[in-house]
């Protein structure tokens, strides 16, 4: 048998927040101060309610799970990159949804010129068939 020192003593609430906040703060979410606020708060309470479970679970399964700071910090820098990743994905479609409206406005736009041709075409066909029936009446009067 080995005796294992447990050198990680559970952090407050507060140092939590205080971590998030210091790698947070200056990264550039698309969101107001209130929301990013909310963030931080966020992130170290879903830390020391990770730490709560852990306990729990030592308590009824005698099986020790660790968060270290490491694992925090690993938790904010996962964070950090899905952010990243999924607002890129999120641009993205925005611009084929963008560039699809477009396509859309200038293809109603392009209806409705041809509209107003169209009518300007059914006008000279409307004259031209009646040239046409005068021709024909006056070549069936001379037959």
């Amino acid at each position: 048998s080995s005796p294992t020192i447990d050198w990680f003593l559970p952090w407050p609430e507060e140092a939590l927040v205080s971590v998030s906040h210091g790698f947070i703060n200056d990264f550039p979410l698309d969101c107001s101060d209130n929301v990013k606020s909310s963030l931080i708060t966020h992130m170290g309470r879903v830390h020391k309610m990770v730490s709560d479970v852990c306990d729990e679970y030592f308590n009824s399964m005698r099986r020790k799970v660790y968060q270290t700071p490491k694992s925090y910090l690993s938790f904010i820098a996962a964070y950090k990159s899905m952010y990243n990743e999924k607002l890129s994905a999120l641009k993205e479609k925005e611009g084929r949804v963008r560039l699809g409206l477009e396509k859309l406005e200038q293809g109603a736009k392009d209806v409705e010129k041809l509209k107003s041709v169209l009518a300007d075409e059914q006008v000279k066909l409307e004259q031209t068939s009646r040239k046409v029936n005068d021709m024909l009446e006056t070549v069936n009067m001379s037959n």
